[in-house]
C-alpha cells in the first residue's frame, strides 16, 4: 500500500504565497486536519528506533527512474537521516541478502506472469530483514517508493506553485485560465516513505508530491515531457518534506520534558509567585 500522499510546504515565504493565492483567487478554504505520519507515540519511536535500514527504491515501470538519479535521491535520504540523528544502513546491504534468499527459494516473480510469488516472498523478506537486524543492528527498514496519485488542482495546485513546478496547460499556467476552465483533475508522482520495524509493524508513512505528471482538461490530457519528471533540483526538497517530522522529533521531544514538571528534581516546575 502506498504511504498516504501529503503536500507540505516548509519556509515562510512559500506559507505566505500559498495563503496570498488563496484568499485572493478562492477565498476561505475548509481547514484540513494537521496529518500525523507516526502509527506509534512519537516518544517510543525516538527510543526504540536509532538505526534505519533502506530497502533499493522503486519506482513506476511506466516511467522508471533512471540509476544515476535513484543513487542520486537515495544519498538525500541517507543524508537527511543522518540530520535527524539517526544511523543508517546502505540499500546495497538489503540488496545483497534479498538476492541470496531469493535464490535459494527459486525467485520471488512469477517469470511469465510478472507477479509477487506470496510464500517465497514473505520468506525471504522475513530472512533479509532478519539478517539486518542480527548483522547490521538495524531497528527498522525504511521503504521508498515512487507512486503515482491524484491532487487536488485548487489546494494542491498551489502548494506544487510554490515549490516550482506550476500546473501548466500547454505551457500557459492554469491560474491564467478562467476557472470555469480549470482542469477537471491532475495526477502527479509522489515520493513514498514507509518505515516499518524489523518485525514487520508499521511505524511512519508519508508521502510528498515531486511533480506534476498529467492535466485532465476539456476531454484531453496534456502530459509533463518524461525528462522533466525526474528533477535532481527537486529531491533535496521533497525528501526534506518527507522527513520533516524525523528531522524535529528530538527537539520536540526535548521541548516536552522540559515543559513537564518533574517533581523529584524539580525540572520544569515553575517558580513560586
Amino acid at each position: 500500500m502506498n504511504p498516504a500522499p501529503i503536500l507540505c510546504v516548509t519556509g515562510g515565504a512559500a506559507l505566505a504565497v500559498l495563503c496570498a493565492i488563496s484568499l485572493i483567487a478562492f477565498g476561505p478554504a475548509p481547514a484540513r486536519a494537521e496529518f500525523d505520519p507516526f502509527d506509534l507515540p512519537r516518544t517510543r519511536f525516538a527510543t526504540e528506533v536509532s538505526r534505519i535500514a533502506l530497502r533499493p527504491l522503486r519506482s513506476p515501470a511506466e516511467i522508471p527512474i533512471p540509476a544515476r538519479l535513484e543513487n542520486i535521491l537515495t544519498d538525500r535520504i541517507l543524508g537527511q537521516l543522518a540530520k535527524a540523528e539517526f544511523e543508517t544502513v546502505h540499500p546495497v546491504e538489503f540488496e545483497r541478502r534479498w538476492r541470496k534468499y531469493s535464490t535459494l527459494v527459486g525467485g520471488t516473480y512469477d517469470t511469465t506472469t510478472g507477479r509477487v510469488k506470496e510464500d517465497p516472498y514473505a520468506i525471504v523478506n522475513e530472512f533479509t530483514l532478519r539478517d539486518l537486524a542480527l548483522e547490521r543492528g538495524a531497528d527498522a527498514i525504511l521503504l521508498p517508493t515512487l507512486f503515482y496519485g491524484r491532487v487536488d488542482p485548487v489546494a494542491d495546485g498551489i502548494v506544487l506553485e510554490t515549490l516550482g513546478v506550476p500546473l501548466a496547460w500547454q505551457t500557459q499556467s492554469i491560474y491564467l485560465m478562467n476557472y470555469a476552465d480549470w482542469p477537471q483533475e491532475v495526477t502527479a508522482l509522489f515520493l513514498g516513505i514507509e518505515i516499518r520495524s524489523v518485525d514487520g509493524v508499521r511505524l511512519y508513512r508519508a508521502g510528498c508530491a515531486i511533480t506534476w505528471t498529467r492535466i485532465y482538461r476539456a476531454r484531453g490530457f496534456s502530459d509533463r515531457r518524461p525528462d522533466r519528471v525526474y528533477e535532481e533540483t527537486e529531491f533535496d526538497a521533497t525528501v526534506a518534506r518527507c522527513l520533516a517530522p524525523l528531522s524535529s522529533l528530538a527537539s520536540d521531544l526535548a521541548r516536552e520534558r522540559n515543559a513537564t514538571p518533574d517533581l523529584e528534581t524539580g525540572s520544569g516546575v515553575p517558580p513560586l509567585p
